[in-house]
């Protein structure tokens, strides 16, 4: 009986341990999602799930998500310098949306990186509010491999008075460049020896008929 009220009572103890363990990573997984959902986010994400090695203009879109009377943003696109290579950073319409003048400065690459920044001008009008696109890298694959896209050096500015800087959590993406295709050897490489063959055997015959014709012709008797 003894040994039946301990099992019980340790059964017991494992219930509400479980139970108190669940609501434990329950509770600590909803407020955090709920915390998150009106955070200002910027976000790196890639044109597809990889490209070819030697693909140019692969587009990678920086974008904003929950922005609060933005007037100017700037941020560091880094990757693995043998893999990409900068080409361009067309600007983008979401910070001048509300109609303010927007200026962006020339892109500062470097090896692994590039560097952009743009600002508008004035009080007013209110600066864009919610989610856009910041801008779009362009880069080309010089190399093959996996690397990952991050962002550095963020920072957002809202347009008021002290142009007081908006907090973002930040999200970069990781990209893969599959290297040439080449030939396909195994498809390719019987027709191409069928080939072969076809070609030597009409040139032994070409030789052997030309042999025939050149030799001397029989003597009278």
């Amino acid at each position: 009986m003894k040994v039946q009220l301990r099992a019980a009572r340790a059964a017991g103890v494992m219930a509400v341990a479980a139970i108190v363990m669940t609501g434990a990573v329950l509770g600590a997984r909803v407020p955090g999602a709920a915390a998150q959902s009106g955070d200002t986010v910027v976000r790196v994400t890639a044109p597809a799930e990889s490209v070819k090695k030697g693909a140019e203009n692969v587009e990678f879109t920086v974008s904003v998500e929950n922005a609060q009377n933005l007037a100017a943003f700037q941020f560091v696109l880094q990757y693995d310098a043998d893999i990409f290579e900068f080409q361009d950073s067309p600007k983008s319409d979401f910070l001048g949306s509300t109609g303010r003048e927007v200026i962006c400065n020339d892109p500062q690459a470097d090896a692994g990186s590039a560097r952009i920044q743009c600002v508008t001008l004035r009080p007013t009008p209110a600066g864009p509010s919610g989610n856009g696109v910041l801008a779009v890298v362009r880069l080309k694959a010089k190399g093959a491999g996996t690397t990952d896209i991050t962002l550095n050096r963020v920072k957002l500015s809202a347009a008021d008075e002290t142009a007081s800087e908006i907090p973002a959590t930040v999200e970069g993406t990781t990209f893969k460049v599959e290297g040439s295709s080449g030939m396909n050897w195994m498809l390719w490489g019987p027709i191409i020896g069928a080939a072969v063959l076809v070609v030597l055997a009409a040139g032994a015959f070409v030789v052997t008929r030309m042999g025939g014709r050149s030799g001397r012709p029989a003597t009278a008797t």
